[in-house]
């Protein structure tokens, strides 16, 4: 039985992930599509792994993993706060649109402010940080249009295929996020569809 959200969107919820929420996530951490803009290791995981991992996620005390969820229930996507170091109030950003069909719909910029403001508002954090593969223009987009500023790079250190790209670090501090930005956007097609 799904828990209720423990943060509310607009558009969506941030949800406690469960056992209910594995076939979805063996989906999504399998396609090699997903984990090409995801930033992951193309190593395949199976249901059982995904939900033994499921178990013991709230178990831990330095991060916040949860699902993104549509106000209809369905999850689209998982993200959250990793390496969280309560002794310098600071942890790292992760997220992903698993649901090919609802990416690029403005969901990821949501969830993002969504977990900042969690983040600085109710734990209290200082700095978030983030890594994106130097290729994913459109998670970097979203990144800046919640705050997140350039704060170097790890030269070529992702491979894809037979080539090595650099990996992006962004961060945002508490007193640099405006939790009053507009979450959403107008999509592109919007005016095509005028015409």
């Amino acid at each position: 039985m799904s828990k209720p959200p423990f943060v509310r969107g607009d558009r969506l919820d941030l949800v406690p992930l469960s056992r209910e929420h594995a076939p979805l996530l063996e989906k999504w951490e399998n396609d090699m599509e997903v984990l090409h803009y995801w930033g992951q290791q193309p190593f395949p995981r199976g249901l059982r792994n995904i939900e033994e991992t499921l178990d013991k996620l709230y178990e831990r005390k330095d991060s916040l993993i949860v699902g993104i969820q549509l106000k209809d229930g369905r999850l689209i996507g998982s993200g959250g706060l990793s390496y969280i170091e309560w002794p310098w109030r600071r942890a790292e950003l992760s997220m992903c649109i698993g649901e090919k069909g609802q990416q690029g719909h403005g969901y990821g910029r949501e969830a993002t402010r969504l977990i900042l403001a969690h983040a600085f508002s109710r734990l209290n954090l200082h700095s978030v940080m983030l890594r994106v593969i130097s290729y994913n223009k459109r998670a970097i987009r979203c990144y800046v249009a919640c705050g997140f500023k350039p704060a170097g790079k790890r030269r070529e250190s992702r491979m894809d295929g037979t080539r090595y790209y650099d990996v992006l670090l962004m961060d945002i501090l508490d007193r640099e996020f405006n939790p009053a930005m507009k979450t959403t956007f107008k999509r592109r097609d919007a005016k095509r569809k005028r015409e």
